[in-house]
């Protein structure tokens, strides 16, 4: 049985920046990332602060081709800077005793919002990875696919308690021995015109 577990990485997309080094001076110097932020669609918002990731640009880190929602996209970035951090090589990580344990509270508000854009203006265009990409374990599955993980993956959806419940379940199954390491935390994306309205 497995007695010592540690964190050996940490990465983190936040309203406070790109990365953990922005999060922790936040933390440090006591600042927020909750934020006024204008709407740009025309809807009738009664929410007029919140803390919005704005300095995110899809293209700066997945290809056009790659399509996924931006809670996923949050996901795999912080996951690749968690990765180097731990200093763990492809070969330890792409194995059958990773694991992948994600949670979220409200997964593809993007993708459902494009959506239902499209539905309302009789588009007969609309993306038909609408769906895999809406799914709970949709950022987990990018996550394994892109870092070649094969062991067992767990999408908690569990609202904002998420993240406390991924770590803990992670801690149980490293600790039981089901798992040598994990990838662990919470991804949301839901500051949308239908669900800040």
């Amino acid at each position: 049985m497995t007695t010592n577990i540690v964190i050996s990485g940490m990465g983190a997309i936040t309203a406070c920046g790109i990365g953990v080094e922005p999060l922790w001076s936040a933390v440090l110097n006591n600042k927020t990332g909750i934020k006024s932020f204008e709407h740009q669609y025309e809807l009738h918002n009664k929410i007029k602060v919140a803390a919005k990731i704005t300095d995110f640009v899809h293209v700066d880190h997945f290809s056009r081709q790659t399509r996924i929602d931006l809670f996923s996209a949050y996901a795999a970035l912080a996951t690749r800077e968690a990765i180097a951090d731990s200093r763990l090589s492809q070969e330890e990580i792409s194995d059958i005793k990773t694991g992948v344990i994600l949670g979220n509270g409200f997964p593809a508000a993007e993708s459902i919002y494009n959506f239902i854009s499209k539905l309302n203006a009789n588009s007969h265009s609309n993306d038909i990875f609408t769906i895999p990409r809406a799914m709970t374990n949709a950022a987990i599955s990018y996550i394994c696919i892109e870092n070649k993980i094969y062991g067992p993956s767990y999408p908690i959806g569990a609202g904002c308690s998420a993240s406390n419940m991924a770590i803990g379940l992670a801690y149980q199954l490293i600790r039981a021995g089901s798992l040598d390491r994990a990838i662990v935390g919470a991804t949301e994306a839901t500051i949308q015109p239908w669900v800040v309205s």
